[in-house]
């Protein structure tokens, strides 16, 4: 079998089938144990006791079972430095598995337990905008000012409690010596996160602690500042079907990044302010620009590459995740054919 890595919560009993089939095909060379050895292997760990203990520590923090973990841990005091997964991965040991989970209970154990991994499990709380946790973390480090990247986390999950939890504690969006940019602006506008509401109040809280963000109509999208779009568009009627360069969605002066890395794979170079709410759930401005005579049928530069007759599409549905409601005005649909 090749290498492979638990699942965030691994399941004892899928396991044990693995165990089973393998038992059943090699069944006149092997033994049922040695099979479940093999799958321990398999994910990393020595032996089945060892996977048994990763899944049974797992279910426990995940569903807030301390007293299983008491005991776990109590029978192996080496699983508190351990990878909870056994092998690496972003969900760590104990402590920072129960940050990223959410448990206050587990993480006061196992700091008790004199879990090591203190400074990742605050990184991974304030990355789930877990800030009962985080704050008792970041006691347990000494109060320290965080580092000049403490605020990617929290830009990439576009969770507004973790960022301010991170300025409440010295946090800078800017250098306050060099005067140069530390918020991570790029993380912001390049996640693969949709959560439009966040990403406004993340940027604008960029802003209140000494950011400047150009004055842009992509950029006044990105905010979700309508007001702002309405001055634009006084001096710029052309902005409602303007195609967009990739430069101008993504600065490259805020870190931003090429057509690849920033946009997950999906260029949105040549795009329309109304291209650019779709892919960004920007349901209430969509409204807007309709309202205001975009062109719903209008078609996006063709990328120089392309073969003839091909245009840019888009992987994302046309219904708004996060207000469950389609891109549709009393105006009509989009026609889906003309709008990728």
């Amino acid at each position: 079998m090749s290498e492979n890595r638990l699942p965030i919560l691994p399941v004892l009993k899928d396991l044990e089938n693995q165990a089973r089939r393998l038992f059943e095909i090699e069944r006149s060379t092997t033994t049922l144990e040695d099979a479940r050895t093999v799958v321990a292997n398999h994910y990393g760990a020595e032996n089945w006791q060892r996977l048994e203990s990763a899944c049974q520590l797992a279910e426990a923090l995940w569903k807030d079972e301390i007293e299983m973990v008491k005991r776990l841990i109590e029978r192996d005091p080496s699983l508190v430095h351990e990878p909870v997964l056994i092998r690496e991965n972003n969900w760590g040991p104990p402590l920072s598995y129960a940050a990223t989970a959410g448990s206050p209970a587990a993480v006061t154990l196992l700091l008790e337990a004199g879990a090591e991994d203190i400074d990742y499990a605050l990184r991974r709380a304030v990355l789930k905008g877990h800030i009962r946790i985080a704050k008792l973390l970041y006691r347990s480090l000494g109060s320290p000012q965080p580092p000049d990247d403490a605020l990617a986390g929290p830009a990439y999950t576009l969770d507004v409690a973790g960022t301010e939890f991170l300025f409440e504690i010295g946090a800078r969006a800017v250098d306050p010596d060099g005067g140069q940019r530390s918020a991570p602006v790029d993380v912001v506008l390049e996640t693969d996160s949709r959560k439009p509401d966040a990403k406004h109040r993340i940027l604008e809280l960029y802003v209140e602690n000494g950011l400047a963000l150009p004055d842009t109509p992509v950029m006044a999208l990105h905010r979700g500042r309508i007001d702002l779009l309405e001055k634009l568009l006084v001096d710029y009627p052309s902005l409602l079907n303007r195609r967009f360069t990739h430069n101008e969605i993504y600065p490259p002066e805020l870190g931003c990044h090429d057509e690849v890395l920033a946009t997950q794979g999906t260029p949105l170079a040549g795009t329309t302010l109304l291209h650019l709410c779709v892919d960004y759930d920007e349901f209430e401005i969509a409204e807007w620009l309709i309202a205001r005579g975009a062109d719903v049928n209008a078609r996006a530069t063709v990328a120089p590459t392309a073969s003839a007759g091909t245009r840019r599409c888009f992987a994302r549905p046309f219904r708004s995740r996060t207000s469950g409601r389609t891109m549709a005005t009393a105006r009509g649909a989009f026609d889906l054919p003309n709008f990728c």
